[in-house]
């Protein structure tokens, strides 16, 4: 029972995604990949293998395994064009952006794939694909030193997720309303807006922790440590990165 079996084990793969076990939600989502290749070759079975592959990248990626990353984000772009489908296009697009940002790709290469990201949302007018282009582009100005152009980015993100649910994720691995406000207080710092910066990235765990999602709190604890060692609070830094190798454990 094949068709049973894909649904089942992609749920088991969600609930341990849901929960930070990132390794069992691997081997869920590898198990219902296998178990969608005796189905009958439909265009929903092309849509299941990309949305496999998608839920394979958000649980491999807090393990840093860019190299099976690349391999399933590829794959899911080939399919996603032979189908015509330019919403999970968007969603692979986004992927490789982060995938780009987090390898140490050139500012360029982000930006475009970010751009393109957002173009194909505001054509299909999909919020959470918009708000997943804003997501990363917040990362563009900060890799170029433009601490204010960060700023008005991660502020423009914050004003784009309220109204929705705080435990609204958008399909990234970091919640939105944790990583606008750390990466706001990184850009603070630089600018010596120290105040505002604290507090922002105090919201940040705060969010996180209530969340009970361990790794948007280690994001958090370790932007808000940068702060602390930009303004000479050393002994406070070092206490945050205490708190976030105690979430790595969780």
């Amino acid at each position: 029972m094949w068709e049973k079996s894909v649904t089942y084990l992609r749920q088991a793969g969600a609930k341990a995604l849901a929960r930070s076990a990132y390794r069992e939600a691997v081997t869920w989502f590898e198990q219902a990949l296998a178990a969608l290749h005796p189905l009958p070759d439909t265009r929903e079975k092309v849509e299941r293998a990309i949305d496999l592959r998608l839920d394979l990248r958000q649980a491999l990626f807090p393990l840093n395994e860019v190299a099976m990353i690349w391999g399933y984000l590829r794959e899911a772009e080939e399919l996603a064009r032979t189908l015509d489908d330019p919403r999970r296009l968007g969603w692979v697009s986004a992927y490789m952006c982060g995938h780009h940002l987090h390898t140490g790709a050139h500012v360029t290469e982000v930006r475009t794939f970010a751009q393109r990201v957002e173009a194909i949302a505001e054509r299909l007018g999909d919020v959470p694909l918009r708000i997943a282009a804003q997501y990363y582009l917040t990362a563009v100005p900060n890799l170029s030193g433009d601490y204010r152009g960060t700023e008005s980015t991660c502020r423009k993100l914050m004003q784009s997720v309220k109204g929705w649910p705080t435990r609204e994720r958008f399909g990234l691995a970091v919640f939105p309303a944790v990583m606008a406000r750390a990466h706001l207080a990184c850009a603070l710092a630089e600018r010596g807006v120290f105040d505002e910066g604290d507090a922002q990235g105090q919201e940040a765990i705060r969010i996180a922790e209530a969340l009970d999602h361990p790794y948007s709190a280690v994001f958090g604890c370790i932007e808000l440590a940068y702060l602390k060692s930009v303004k000479g609070e050393m002994s406070q830094a070092a206490h945050l990165l205490e708190r976030a190798v105690a979430q790595c454990h969780e």
